[in-house]
């Protein structure tokens, strides 16, 4: 019996009103429900920790991520504890779901970021480690620079490093991105760009650090509009640095809106 039978067996909601699925992060589920199904959200956590007794916890996502720092909001519905370890693809990221997030969406693009990167990598907005850890995980990556600016995931980010056994290897830097790399003065072959929606005002700094090199680079784009505005716009910038960029591939990652879709360029940058 699947998830949403068993809560419309025994709650008698309809099936129609219930999500398909949930989210599994370590041993916490996150529920995406209507808010007409709101008012019955405890009963239903109950019933999902029935369902599924090996989880901890059951929280409602409530919506749009808040602030700055992307906080989750997040509500416990039943059980205890919003704390979890997460293993994927070898690697294990620990994290507290109310109040960082972590998205299954980009299951995919964690996982080629193990496979791709080379050399010295440079994580301009690495959060918990979703993209530096995979990439430490990779034998042909000799280092990764991590660079976070929230307090509370770069907590996580330091946590990671130490469970996934990469002290050596993956270099964590608290602060905002322009400003560690102009401290800093990195010379790296591939950076990591994953903020969304749009990390350009952090593009020069990024060719600042690239003699020649690779930028994965996180966007989103009106399906119709189509992206050719934002490469135009990032050859620009980098034309005014003295730097030639080229699109060696297109990664879609996944929905962001409606008829926003989440995109990864692979720019190579060269003089």
């Amino acid at each position: 019996m699947r998830w949403k039978e068993f809560i419309s067996e025994e709650l008698g909601i309809s099936q129609e009103l219930l999500p398909n699925g949930y989210q599994k992060v370590g041993d916490v589920i996150i529920l995406n429900l209507p808010k007409e199904l709101w008012k019955y959200k405890e009963e239903i956590g109950e019933k999902t920790l029935e369902f599924l007794p090996k989880f901890k916890t059951v929280c409602l996502n409530k919506g749009r991520i808040r602030e700055e720092f992307r906080v989750p909001n997040i509500e416990v519905i039943a059980g205890d504890g919003t704390e979890t370890v997460h293993k994927e693809n070898e690697c294990l990221f620990k994290l507290d779901v109310s109040k960082v997030m972590f998205c299954k969406g980009n299951i995919k693009e964690r996982i080629r970021m193990k496979e791709v990167t080379r050399g010295v990598v440079l994580d301009m907005f690495a959060g918990i480690g979703y993209f530096s850890i995979p990439a430490g995980k990779n034998e042909k990556v000799k280092s990764v620079y991590a660079i976070e600016k929230n307090p509370v995931a770069f907590h996580y980010l330091k946590e990671n490093i130490k469970l996934n056994g990469l002290n050596s290897k993956v270099i964590p830097f608290l602060g905002d991105a322009r400003e560690v790399i102009e401290k800093e003065k990195f010379q790296v072959d591939e950076v990591i760009m994953g903020l969304l929606p749009n990390p350009k005002h952090c593009f020069k700094h990024a060719l600042m650090t690239l003699e020649e090199g690779k930028i994965y680079y996180h966007t989103v784009y009106d399906m119709d509009k189509g992206y050719d505005s934002i490469v135009e716009e990032l050859k620009e910038l980098g034309r005014e640095v003295g730097k030639h960029i080229e699109v060696e591939k297109i990664t879609k990652i996944k929905r962001f809106g409606p008829r926003v879709n989440h995109i990864v360029l692979d720019l190579s940058a060269s003089p």
